[in-house]
């Protein structure tokens, strides 16, 4: 039987009860259920596809915390991370490592597959580290910068972020809805740095939204503003 495991990102603790968390693009703590009782409690399904999010506030938070995995793969030192459907990614940026496990490559330098948890192969631990809560009054911060990369047909077909924090700034990859993973590349910083060079375009706020709404419903065009 395979075995569950908890998917990679930031959790909160609200009212007894744990659930993914993320930022949306005004900044604000969103945090999510798969449960349609949730709506008693204030959760809404922005985008119909059964997905129920509710906006909090750090004074209605309990505890918020972040979900990470490390280990190895066939006995190599490999990057690894839970997704949304309970798989786990192995991946590398070292050509030797992806050439001794036959990883495929999926990015200029990046090598990567999907196993189950119950993988023999598979040595996987979970890390998680609490995350300090932000004071309960407004908080000066920067926005979120958003890029996008494109199909030729101007299809969007892939987001990732700037994110700021009170520590700093954290560059991610939008991997599933509200699903960020961190950029491991160096792409954003590409983008900002070199922008000609890179094959990302910034986008809005309301363009990135718009793209979760295409992830959640699996089905993608180009932006309508």
């Amino acid at each position: 039987m395979t075995i569950a495991l908890t998917r990679d990102g930031l959790y909160a603790r609200v009212e007894d009860r744990v659930y993914a968390a993320n930022r949306d693009t005004h900044g604000r703590l969103v945090v999510t259920s798969t449960d349609p009782e949730s709506t008693r409690r204030g959760f809404v399904d922005r985008y119909g596809v059964g997905t129920f999010t509710k906006i909090v506030t750090p004074a209605e938070l309990d505890g918020l915390f972040r979900v990470a995995h490390e280990g190895t793969y066939r006995g190599r030192s490999v990057a690894v991370a839970v997704n949304a459907r309970g798989r786990v990614l192995v991946g590398t940026e070292r050509a030797d490592v992806a050439d001794a496990l036959e990883l495929p490559r999926v990015d200029k330098a990046w090598w990567e597959r999907e196993v189950l948890p119950d993988d023999p192969d598979l040595s996987i631990e979970e890390v998680r580290a609490d995350v300090p809560l932000e004071p309960t009054g407004p908080l000066s911060r920067e926005l979120d910068r958003y890029f996008a990369q494109f199909g030729p047909d101007r299809t969007p077909n892939g987001l990732l972020r700037r994110h700021y924090t009170p520590e700093g700034h954290e560059d991610q990859v939008l991997r599933d809805v509200d699903s960020w993973k961190p950029d491991v590349h160096g792409s954003v910083q590409q983008a900002i740095v070199n922008r000609l060079e890179s094959p990302l375009e910034e986008v809005t706020p309301e363009q990135a939204a718009e793209f979760q709404e295409m992830v959640a419903r699996r089905t993608y065009r180009p932006f309508s503003r």
